[in-house]
């Protein structure tokens, strides 16, 4: 875990601080807003669902969820919908 987030540049990690920062703001939308982006956006809804669907998964697998989150978008090798 440790060396695949060393092995991120300081670029893929400013990156990273930016998406995690969408990220938190996507995550404080509320259910009704998440479902109009959801219908108007389809591809954003099924990115969204598919980042969530990883940190769940890497939570179970025993990490936090808040070290899970940051895997997940540490390095540019994870797919982002805005990229």
């Amino acid at each position: 875990m440790l060396r695949l987030l060393a092995s991120c540049s300081a670029t893929d990690q400013a990156r990273a601080s930016y998406q995690n920062g969408l990220m938190l703001w996507a995550m404080n939308i509320d259910v009704i807003q998440r479902r109009t982006l959801q219908a108007k956006y389809p591809a954003w809804g099924k990115a969204m669902s598919e980042q969530f669907a990883e940190i769940a998964r890497l939570d179970r697998e025993g990490l936090t969820a808040a070290l899970a989150f940051e895997l997940v978008y540490a390095c540019p090798t994870t797919t982002t919908w805005w990229q």
